[in-house]
Order: C-alpha cells, then sequence, then structure tokens
C-alpha cells in the first residue's frame, strides 16, 4: 500500500517536533554541563543540515 501525502507530511511533522525536543535536550546539557559548547556546536550544524529535508 503506498504513503498517502498526507501520512507522510504527518511524518515530518512528528520528525521536525522530536528534532525541537532534540535540541532542548541538548540545550538543557549545555547548560548543566554535561556537554561542551564545541559538541553543542557540532550537534547545532548537524541539526540544521536536517531541517533542510
Amino acid at each position: 500500500m503506498a504513503d498517502k501525502p498526507s501520512d507522510r507530511i504527518r511524518f515530518c511533522v512528528i520528525a521536525r517536533g522530536s528534532l525541537s525536543e532534540t535540541l532542548n535536550h541538548l540545550i538543557d546539557a549545555l547548560n548543566e554541563d554535561f556537554i561542551s559548547e564545541e559538541q553543542m556546536q557540532l550537534f547545532r550544524n548537524k541539526i540544521t543540515d536536517v531541517e533542510k529535508y
């Protein structure tokens, strides 16, 4: 059975929300000194790359 366009849109919306949630957790990790500024920048760059799709 082929995916309907609405199914793909729903998936993308949920995936984008998960990406935002991940970024929020990374900000918390940075604020609590669990990760460095350098690590945070690497993650932000990866998130930016993923958001392009």
